[in-house]
């Protein structure tokens, strides 16, 4: 049975409309017919997970990236795997998805796809900032706080607009290094 174009654009603009309006149940019973109707199209995959995600069934995402086989395909389902796996506390498991090959794989993407290293082209934060803060982040809640604090400096570094990463990296700085100078560390 083969499905309109139109009738999956309909649906994925009531599963647009219903995430803009909060109104997350209504975007996952939508988003769970699209995943089925477009025989799981990756788009659909990564909306369904990031309804998921948003209403705290971290679970539920990863099953769904693990059955649909997009965990790892892609920088963004990579990174959406990542952060599920944060949620549930898998350190280990997230440290790997996160490697610091997936990471330049990100780097390398991105490059290609600017031509050259943009930073926040358009508006849009730079993905190998959003892997190194979640990096930094488990990294924290390991208490490897000297790991935590290199990788909110690669995420800096990466994209100086992610104010996260700005406000942990010169926390980490103060908190663990409080005699140092500002000028005995590398520019950013």
């Amino acid at each position: 049975m083969a499905v309109e174009a139109q009738t999956l654009t309909i649906l994925r603009g009531v599963v647009h409309d219903s995430l803009g309006k909060h109104m997350f149940d209504n975007a996952i019973f939508f988003a769970d017919k699209l995943v089925t109707l477009s025989q799981g199209d990756p788009d659909d995959v990564y909306r369904l997970a990031q309804t998921y995600l948003f209403t705290k069934q971290y679970r539920r995402a990863l099953s769904l990236l693990r059955k649909t086989r997009q965990s790892l395909t892609s920088t963004r389902f990579r990174y959406l795997t990542a952060k599920c796996l944060a949620e549930c506390q898998e350190w280990d498991e997230v440290l790997a998805t996160l490697s610091a090959d997936a990471i330049q794989k990100a780097h390398d993407e991105a490059s290609a796809a600017a031509g050259e290293v943009v930073i926040s082209e358009m508006g849009r934060l730079s993905m190998v900032s959003a892997m190194e803060l979640l990096k930094g982040s488990v990294y924290e809640s390991l208490e490897n706080y000297p790991l935590a604090a290199r990788c909110y400096s690669s995420a800096l570094r990466a994209d100086p607009l992610n104010q996260v990463s700005f406000t942990l990296h010169f926390f980490h700085v103060s908190r663990h290094f409080p005699h140092a100078s500002l000028a005995m560390f590398p520019p950013i």
